[in-house]
C-alpha cells in the first residue's frame, strides 16, 4: 500500500469539475395545470485521476437531484447516486487505438452518448425506457482509420446504474459509427440481454451551424412471456432532430419522436414534439427555453401533455 500511495502522489493528475441544472416548469394535461415548480434535476460532481505512466484514467460522477421521496423513507425529495465510476486502461493494446473500460460507465448505444442536451428532454432510448444511459460492466472502446470508424463492444448487467443485477443473463451491446464525407455519420447499435433484442440505426450530419439526425429504434421480446391475441411484443419508433445556429451562441432546436408501444396493437402510438432555444451565455453558463407536446396519434381519451420549461445551467472546472 505504501508503494502504491507513493506512485499516486508522484504521477497522478487529478481534476474536480461538474455542472448543475436549475429548472422551472409548467405542466398541463389538456387545460388543467398539473405542475408549477422550480426543481434541480441534476447536479453532477465529477472527479478524475490519471496515471499516464501506468496508462489508466479513472472517473467518478455523483448525481445529486431532486427526486420525489428520494430519501428518509420518502420524507425528503432529494437523492444521490453514482452515475459513473469506471477506469479506462489505455496501454493494454499499444499497437491499436483502443481501451478497456471497467465499471459503471456511459452506454454507447443509439443517441445515448451522442445527445448533448440542446433540448432539455433526455435521449430517445432513455425516454422510452428501452435503455439506461449508464450500466455496470466492461467495454472495449476503439477507433480505426484515423477516427473515421468508432466501435464499442460491451457486456453489462443490463439493470442500469441504480439497481443490482436481478437475473442470470448479461446484456451484450455493440455499436459501430462510421464518419464519412467529413460532415456525415452512420451508426448502428445492437443489444441482446437474453430476453430482448434492441437495435438502433442513425444517420446524422453536422456542418456549419446546422446539425441533425434521423434514428430508427426497435425492441423485440425474444420469448414472449405469454400469448396475447394481436400482441407482437415488438416496440419501435423514430426520432428526428434538427438544430440551426442563429448565432455562434444561440441555436434553435426541434425534435420529433414517434413511438409504437406494440406494433401488433392499434391506437397505442404516441407523438412528441419539442422546440426550444439554447443560448450559451459563456463557456460556463447557458439558458434554455423549451416547449414540449406529447399526445396520442389516435384520440383515445388520453389528454395531451404540454410542458413549458426554462433551464439555467452552470459548470465549473475543465
Amino acid at each position: 500500500m505504501t508503494a502504491l500511495c507513493g506512485t499516486v502522489s508522484a504521477d497522478m493528475d487529478t481534476e474536480f469539475y461538474g455542472y448543475q441544472w436549475i429548472r422551472y416548469g409548467l405542466t398541463y394535461e389538456a387545460d388543467i395545470m398539473k405542475k408549477n415548480e422550480f426543481t434541480v434535476p441534476r447536479t453532477y460532481l465529477r472527479f478524475s485521476a490519471e496515471d499516464k505512466v501506468a496508462g489508466y484514467k479513472g472517473h467518478i460522477t455523483l448525481d445529486i437531484a431532486m427526486v420525489e421521496g428520494g430519501q428518509d423513507d420518502g420524507n425528503i425529495d432529494w437523492a444521490i447516486w453514482i452515475k459513473n465510476a469506471y477506469v479506462d486502461l489505455y496501454k493494454l493494446f499499444p499497437a491499436v487505438n483502443l481501451k478497456l473500460r471497467i465499471g459503471v460507465q456511459p452506454v454507447y448505444f443509439g443517441t445515448l452518448d451522442l445527445w448533448k442536451y440542446p433540448l432539455i428532454e433526455i435521449p430517445f432510448e432513455d425516454k422510452q425506457g428501452v435503455f439506461s444511459s449508464a450500466d455496470l460492466g466492461a467495454a472495449i472502446i476503439g477507433q480505426a482509420i484515423d477516427g473515421s470508424v468508432e466501435y464499442e463492444i460491451a457486456v453489462y448487467n443490463g439493470s442500469g446504474y441504480k439497481h443490482l443485477d436481478t437475473d442470470l443473463s448479461k446484456n451484450f451491446v455493440a455499436s459501430l459509427k462510421i464518419n464519412f464525407l467529413e460532415d456525415y455519420y452512420f451508426r448502428t447499435s445492437f443489444s441482446d440481454d437474453g430476453t430482448d433484442n434492441v437495435e438502433a440505426v442513425i444517420l446524422g450530419f453536422n456542418f456549419w451551424r446546422i446539425t441533425g439526425y434521423a434514428e430508427y429504434l426497435r425492441s423485440v421480446v425474444k420469448v414472449p412471456p405469454e400469448a396475447t391475441p394481436g400482441k407482437s411484443w415488438t416496440k419501435e419508433g423514430i426520432s428526428l432532430f434538427l438544430s440551426g445556429g442563429i448565432t455562434e451562441a444561440l441555436s434553435l432546436n426541434i425534435r420529433y419522436d414517434s413511438w409504437n408501444e406494440d406494433t401488433g396493437l392499434t391506437n397505442d402510438e404516441t407523438a412528441r414534439y419539442i422546440a426550444g432555444l439554447y443560448y450559451e451565455l459563456n463557456e460556463a453558463m447557458s439558458v434554455q427555453f423549451n416547449y414540449q407536446l406529447t399526445q396520442p396519434k389516435v384520440a383515445d381519451g388520453t389528454p395531451n401533455e404540454n410542458l413549458w420549461l426554462v433551464q439555467y445551467g452552470w459548470s465549473w472546472g475543465p
